[in-house]
């Protein structure tokens, strides 16, 4: 039993570290080859320890509204989210990098 609740344990860690590093790479991919406009943070959901993007403490994960360069509105949650409280006020002017392909797969600059 104990063997089964380590195993799991592990298989969870390693499965949660697997996905910060995909979700690390396709945002350092999206800010090298996406497409930059103005934003604007209007709303921002705290989750607590263990989020999908963060192993420990809290993440905040803001709803950001921009239009595409072809005049598409997205409304939606960036790939990454924040560390800091003080990075989400709202409402706040941001920069939005979008991969053109996905707009809805974006990530986030504070001005």
């Amino acid at each position: 039993m104990l063997y089964g609740v380590l195993a799991f344990i592990t298989v969870l860690i390693a499965g949660s570290l697997i996905y910060l590093l995909y979700r690390r790479t396709l945002a350092k991919k999206i800010k090298e080859t996406g497409i930059r406009v103005r934003g604007i943070m209007v709303e921002v959901v705290e989750k607590p320890a263990l989020a999908r993007d963060k192993l420990a403490g809290r993440i905040y994960l803001p709803t950001i509204s921009f239009f595409t360069t072809a005049g598409q509105a997205i409304v939606g949650t960036p790939v990454m989210g924040f560390k800091s409280f003080d990075e989400v006020v709202v409402p706040r002017n941001v920069t939005v990098i979008y991969d053109p392909k996905k707009p809805s797969m974006f990530c986030v600059e504070i001005e």
